[in-house]
């Protein structure tokens, strides 16, 4: 039995490790586009002016994972109350807008992936169109 759920986390972990490489990749190309003077999206860039980050993808977590996964795979049983209690409890209301943690910016991101319609969650993007995030 101990075998068993050590291959597990491992296979979790191996999971979390892919997610934050994803991540890391969405965040390296906003980065890349800033530095070549292409107008980009900054979810992920602390720094705009010098064109650097201070975002670690390291520091994302299971629970991150798991809603970045819902949310990009258009998971229709997701709603608006259940992500905000994610987001709150990331991302306090009294939260300053400077000086954001990488699971502040992480928030931020997600919360612009979708729009919200009579208190329900719209992706902007139908399921099945595209998977592509960025």
């Amino acid at each position: 039995m101990m075998e068993i759920e050590k291959i597990n986390q491992e296979v979790g972990e191996s999971d979390l490790e892919k997610f934050r490489e994803e991540i890391r990749n969405l965040m390296q190309s906003e980065l890349d586009a800033l530095q070549r003077g292409k107008k980009s999206t900054i979810h992920f860039i602390t720094h705009p002016k010098e064109k650097r980050t201070e975002f670690n993808a390291k520091e994302l977590t299971e629970e991150d994972m798991k809603m970045y996964n819902r949310i990009k795979n258009r998971d229709e049983s997701l709603t608006l109350e259940e992500f905000n209690r994610y987001k709150r409890k990331i991302f306090p209301q009294s939260q300053s807008l400077e000086n954001l943690n990488s699971r502040q910016m992480f928030v931020a991101y997600l919360s612009n992936l979708f729009m919200t319609s009579n208190n329900k969650i719209v992706y902007i993007i139908p399921k099945g169109q595209n998977n592509k995030l960025n």
